[in-house]
């Protein structure tokens, strides 16, 4: 857990999605919900994505790149 003063927001990581195509990019691209976004930020956190790694990264490996969050938020399918 990463050290927080006492008005800072807790840090809610929201790995990215692929995207094919995103509309103003014209090209593949990592991209999360707005809404996911806004509910964190309504609950009080500070919503950070995330570029997603491979389909089963390593314990080790998440734990090295996501060591300052509070918590991490996994989306569920459609």
């Amino acid at each position: 857990m990463a050290e927080q003063t006492p008005d800072a927001r807790p840090l809610v990581i929201i790995p990215a999605r692929f995207s094919e195509d995103a509309s103003a990019l014209r090209y593949r691209a990592e991209v999360a919900a707005a809404k996911l976004l806004q509910a964190v930020w309504d609950a009080g956190g500070e919503p950070l994505v995330v570029h997603p790694t491979a389909p089963e990264p390593e314990i080790e490996e998440l734990a090295d790149r996501f060591w300052m969050a509070d918590a991490i938020l996994l989306p569920g399918g459609g």
